[in-house]
């Protein structure tokens, strides 16, 4: 079994490009396995959560979502990291 890593760098004008390359990576089943790890960096980490959240999907689709649900979302993420990591 192949492991892959998919590292995102940051730096504004490169958000677009990592979009636009991990859209053509999900319409062409370019890695059918996925990544196992992902780890990114500022404009790379939005690319990272969009694609953790929807790891199966077009990101074409996955750009349809509620952004209300999502800012919900990693709202409920920080207050449940402040809980187990205490004051």
């Amino acid at each position: 079994m192949t492991k892959r890593a998919l590292v995102l760098s940051g730096g504004g004008s490169r958000g677009s490009w990592q979009a636009g390359a991990l859209d053509y990576f999900a319409d062409s089943n370019a890695f059918p396995g996925g990544f196992g790890l992902i780890h990114a960096t500022s404009v790379g980490a939005i690319n990272a959560l969009g694609l953790a959240m929807y790891p199966r999907t077009p990101l074409g689709d996955s750009l349809d979502f509620d952004g209300d649900r999502m800012k919900a979302q990693i709202e409920q993420g920080y207050a449940d990291a402040q809980t187990f990591l205490g004051p």
